[in-house]
């Protein structure tokens, strides 16, 4: 008599014990956290300023005239940490892969001419 068949993914289901299921499901869910947050910072690169909540003034220590927020200089808005990630990583690559123009600096452009 030969032993029932059963599906690939029932026999890869029985391998897989309960606690490796659920760390899997949420190493999958953080992963797909940081995805989004890296395309909301590729695509919404400023957020709002906490310290005015985005209206880009502040109250005087006296409470009576209005003066431009510090934190983000009047514009109600801030880039957020992971733009900066970005652009820092993006600048990087750019440094290490393209050639350096001013290499030479010591020769000047007449010396170049001849």
């Amino acid at each position: 008599m030969t032993p029932p068949t059963t599906p690939a993914s029932a026999t890869a289901a029985a391998v897989l014990s309960s606690d490796a299921i659920t760390v899997l499901v949420l190493l999958l869910l953080a992963a797909a956290m940081v995805a989004g947050y890296i395309a909301a910072c590729a695509i919404w690169p400023f957020a709002r300023c906490r310290w005015c909540t985005g209206s880009g003034r502040k109250r005087s220590p006296t409470g009576r005239a209005w003066r431009d927020c510090g934190h983000c200089r009047g514009t109600g808005r801030r880039i957020r940490p992971g733009r900066l990630l970005l652009t820092s990583a993006r600048d990087t690559h750019r440094r290490g892969t393209r050639p350096d123009r001013h290499r030479d600096r010591s020769r000047s452009w007449k010396d170049s001419a001849k």
